[in-house]
């Protein structure tokens, strides 16, 4: 959020779930990186090595759970990361 704005996170359980979700007001992202964001390398920023998504898919999956992302341009994203809820939960 390069001019600022709000960032709000939200934990749920349900399903056997537990979603962790970050929402912001910031630019969004476009369709076109949507696609996109989850690819190695790939980056919208200049100085951006474009590994911190691929990492963060790669380690979510690796603990049996997926990562998701909505986002409208000018609006705002939400990532929302779901893992299987702990038996002792």
């Amino acid at each position: 959020m390069p001019t600022g704005g709000l960032l709000a996170t939200r934990i749920e359980k349900h399903d056997g779930n537990i979603a962790v979700k970050v929402t912001d007001t910031g630019v969004g992202i476009t369709e076109e990186a949507l696609g996109k964001i989850f690819e190695p390398y790939f980056s919208t920023k200049q100085a951006g090595f474009g590994l911190g998504l691929a990492v963060t898919k790669a380690i979510v999956q690796e603990h049996q759970g997926q990562i998701e992302v909505t986002s409208q341009p000018g609006r705002g994203t939400t990532f929302t990361v779901k893992l299987p809820a702990p038996d002792t939960m």
